[in-house]
């Protein structure tokens, strides 16, 4: 029940806000919002930080830190870095690659599958190449792709609701 009243609330609040914010501010939210159909490691919940490691420039990094700066993400305080190193990316609960992003992900991809690390994109090219979520615009709205394959690897554990919201790759 508590799970539907959130799916209801994701929705509304994605539809309403891309008539009146950009793009970036609603991913920003979307992103946070999705959080919450992730069962975490449990050794993190003692944490009072949500690490998010970005890769290249999101546009939408900026609204995700100002957006964030006094509220909670996942019901702790966001802290956002920038470029983490491979080896960095062992603290972090998520990590963001941006459609421009010129390296090699095949390490980051690896990783996510030994550790509870979220991958995501704002590219539907990242998806092919082992991207968990990839948030994208189609048809004027914020919509997500999830990598069916991938996160069935992941040591993180993806709600049903989760998956019935988003479009599934599974190639």
């Amino acid at each position: 029940m508590k799970r539907s009243i959130l799916i209801i609330i994701l929705l509304t609040l994605v539809t309403l806000l891309i008539c009146e914010a950009g793009e970036a501010s609603v991913k920003s939210i979307v992103i946070e919002k999705l959080t919450h159909f992730i069962d975490w490691d449990k050794s993190q919940d003692d944490s009072e930080f949500f690490k998010i490691g970005y890769l290249g420039n999101p546009h939408f990094i900026k609204d995700l830190e100002e957006l964030y700066r006094k509220d909670k993400f996942y019901n702790k305080k966001l802290v956002l870095i920038e470029n983490p190193l491979l080896e960095e990316m062992n603290a972090l609960n998520a990590v963001i690659i941006d459609k421009d992003f010129r390296g090699d992900i095949t390490g980051i991809v690896k990783r996510a599958q030994e550790i509870p690390l979220l991958t995501l994109s704002n590219s539907e090219k990242f998806v092919e190449q082992g991207v968990m979520i990839n948030l994208v615009r189609k048809d004027g709205k914020v919509s997500f792709i999830i990598n069916y394959k991938e996160i069935q690897k992941s040591p993180l554990h993806f709600s049903y609701h989760l998956l019935k919201m988003g479009e599934i790759y599974d190639k």
